[in-house]
């Protein structure tokens, strides 16, 4: 009996151990996953974060800025998170040069729900 029971909660234990793993190494995940947009090299003196407000702000007029986060180290690059008509994104910016080096969209609740609905 106990074994036909280890049987069925396996698979969930199997679950757990999975995501428990993504979870634990997401900081290294998401580096490698974005690191084109993470990295830069030096090129003098880094624009003032209010410049490069500015140069996102020019880029898209129609958002609110609702986050700034400067690179922790000379080769990092600048996040800045928006609020848009389309949800959240963030815009990855060269701090030297203002160069947008890309964004990455953040869903929201109702879209994940409408996504997995229609996948499966």
């Amino acid at each position: 009996m106990a074994l036909l029971c280890w049987g069925d909660c396996c698979p969930v234990f199997d679950h757990f151990g999975v995501t428990g793993g993504i979870y634990l190494f997401k900081p290294q995940i998401e580096q490698t996953l974005y690191q084109q947009y993470n990295e830069v090299t030096p090129t003098g003196d880094r624009l003032s974060p209010d410049e490069q407000l500015e140069m996102v702000h020019e880029q898209y007029p129609d958002s609110v800025i609702t986050a700034y986060r400067p690179g922790e180290s000379s080769t990092r690059s600048s996040e800045v998170t928006l609020s848009t008509v389309n949800g959240p994104l963030t815009v990855f910016l060269d701090p030297y040069t203002g160069e947008q080096l890309g964004t990455l969209e953040h869903f929201t609740q109702p879209e994940r729900e409408s996504r997995s609905r229609s996948w499966g």
